[in-house]
């Protein structure tokens, strides 16, 4: 649905009193506070190293070790990344229910 389809139900709904379509709500979590971002991109790289019969391995501690670093570096992107979207459904959780509570949606 666009925008511009959510701005005309609401009109429309406001207008003539009739609440939208309802919404099911299997997330329950509330609040009213958009957080900053906790993720960041992920600066490190993933070297291949390696000729021959060692293709695709790691041809050095360092190439190792930087890989090792940027696995961690992803995980911790990925962990922080759930927290922001963690945090935005609850976000737009609290803005249906406020929706409910003006009788604007279902």
């Amino acid at each position: 649905m666009s925008v511009h389809n959510i701005i005309t139900e609401i009109a429309r709904s406001s207008s003539t009193g009739a609440a939208g379509s309802a919404y099911t709500q299997t997330y329950s979590t509330a609040d009213k506070t958009h957080a900053d971002l906790t993720a960041a991109a992920v600066a490190g790289t993933v070297e291949a190293g390696g000729t021959g019969a060692e293709e695709g391995c790691w041809d050095t501690a360092a190439h190792r070790n930087t890989t090792i670093t940027t696995l961690g570096e992803m995980k911790t992107t990925t962990n922080a990344l759930l927290v922001d979207l963690t945090d935005l459904k609850q976000l737009f959780n609290s803005i249906i229910d406020d929706l409910q509570a003006e009788g604007i949606v279902g």
